[in-house]
């Protein structure tokens, strides 16, 4: 994993700001942050006047504008994709908010909440770059950022019909996949976009159609056929390809379970008549059903209907689609190490607009080393540690445990094994990565209380921290080499 100084140099130097300086001081506060970024920014800089003042003054300057740091950072994410994934690309698209009740909430937009609420803040439209061989995060291909008006209170129902489809809030899936698009370059034939059933607009589904750009979009609608059919009926009757089973982990009132899910394929044409300013062409595109059998009593029935245009022409290319939408998860994972879990931006206390969008960009591209971190202990293991994991109908032969000696240096985690197994001499071979992350979790303080065997972002961050400190002071005990003599 690259040092934070590394990091922030490829992600920030080629930003065009207009003058060296605030690149530099960029490329500064993006390092600082990168290396302490589950702390507060005074945590960051460490105690370093220079380095808090260099940090401050980056947040503060207006001329520090937000999309050319953007930019940059993305193309720098999207170049380390296209050279580190020899396969296919996966982009992954979502949306979230960020709340504040401080007093630069009044300058911020709607949420969506209670008319009386005090919390207002705004939308990050992210699209993510995942190795779908390994489900690491690579980072954000593209970040949109918005403040919503408020809403008009006496809104006739289905006035938001009559706006054209670029000023409406759904352009953004359209939006987020241009850009990524166009930074991806001579890659872009290998992206594949994965979205949720918000993105199932049929104007979106249409433009990556017409672009030649490869997507999987859960459906939200039960869309009209050209021939006065409609989709779920049509694909429910098409013949069942296999079963596999989905493992859904507790989560809230929500039990763990095996769901077992018919799967099923066929290729449908979309009528392209709707409500809105303009009639649309059909659409001709692949359908894929995974519907729960058999559910139990008082759950309510999984089922994923997925819009694609990746083939269909086999039972193994059907499970690649429902594999791929499976990785949508680790977008959330993204958005949760930005908030709570990670580098906390709800917690941001800036007093205007601009400070605080500049602040939260720093933070969201400072949280993707902790997705790396995450990524390099778990390796191809990730795939097992989302919320919801799609099975095999066969099980794979399994694999030989990963070592850690992938992830850390022999100097790291020996002195890993000698932190957390105290008393107990160290193993003939490296352990395993999966060994290695829960010791660096615990090192941070992770208990592992609610026996999910995923630790969160700041404990392994903590323990990260402590490990190399650990490392550090080792490497200045050790007896230095004195040079031969004759």
């Amino acid at each position: 994993m690259l040092g934070p100084q590394s990091f922030a140099h490829e992600l920030w130097s080629n930003a065009e700001l207009g003058d060296l300086r605030l690149t530099q001081r960029a490329v500064a506060a993006l390092s600082a942050l990168a290396a302490h970024p589950t702390g507060s920014f005074v945590e960051a800089c460490m105690g370093r006047p220079a380095a808090e003042e260099r940090l401050y003054r980056f947040i503060r300057d207006p001329k520090s504008t937000i999309e050319p740091l953007i930019d940059a950072g993305c193309r720098a994410l999207a170049s380390r994709a296209a050279r580190d994934c020899p396969g296919d690309i996966a982009a992954i698209q979502d949306t979230t908010s960020y709340g504040f009740r401080h007093s630069v909430a009044s300058e911020l937009g709607d949420l969506g909440g209670a008319k009386d609420s005090k919390r207002r803040g705004f939308f990050s439209h992210v699209t993510l770059i995942v190795d779908p061989a390994t489900a690491a995060v690579i980072g954000p291909v593209d970040l949109q950022l918005g403040i919503r008006p408020d809403r008009t209170p006496g809104k006739p129902r289905g006035s938001n019909k009559r706006v054209p489809y670029e000023g409406k809030e759904s352009f953004k899936w359209e939006a987020g996949a241009a850009a990524a698009d166009e930074r991806f370059g001579e890659a872009r034939k290998r992206v594949i976009y994965i979205s949720d059933r918000e993105s199932d607009v049929l104007e979106y589904l249409l433009y990556m159609q017409a672009h030649d750009l490869r997507y999987v979009v859960r459906s939200s609608w039960d869309r009209r056929l050209g021939d006065e059919g409609h989709l779920r009926p049509r694909v429910w009757a098409s013949a069942e390809r296999c079963r596999v089973r989905l493992r859904i982990d507790q989560k809230g009132g929500r039990p763990a379970r095996d769901a077992v899910l018919a799967v099923r394929a066929t290729t449908l044409c979309i009528d392209g008549r709707s409500h809105s300013l303009e009639e649309l062409p059909p659409l001709d595109v692949n359908v894929v059903s995974l519907k729960e059998v058999d559910p139990p009593e008082g759950c309510e029935p999984v089922e994923w209907i997925l819009l694609t245009s990746e083939p269909i022409d086999s039972t193994e290319a059907v499970l690649r689609v429902a594999r791929l939408y499976g990785l949508r998860w680790l977008i959330e994972e993204y958005n949760k190490c930005c908030k709570s879990d990670g580098t906390d931006i709800e917690r941001l206390r800036n007093q205007t607009v601009d400070n605080l969008l500049r602040a939260a960009v720093l933070c969201m591209f400072a949280a993707v080393p902790l997705m790396w971190l995450r990524a390099e202990l778990f390796g191809k293991d990730s795939r097992k540690h989302g919320p919801v994991r799609l099975d095999l109908p066969v099980p794979e032969r399994p694999a030989s445990p990963r070592l850690c000696t992938q992830a850390l240096s022999a100097i790291q985690w020996l002195t890993l094994w000698q932190a957390t197994e105290r008393g107990s001499p160290p193993p003939g071979q490296p352990p395993s990565c999966a060994w290695a992350l829960a010791a660096v979790a615990k090192l941070g303080g992770w208990m592992d209380s609610k026996h999910t065997g995923r630790p969160g972002y700041p404990s392994l961050w903590r323990g990260w921290d402590k490990l190399l400190d650990r490392v550090e002071a080792v490497e200045l005990a050790l007896p230095q080499q004195l040079p031969s003599t004759k």
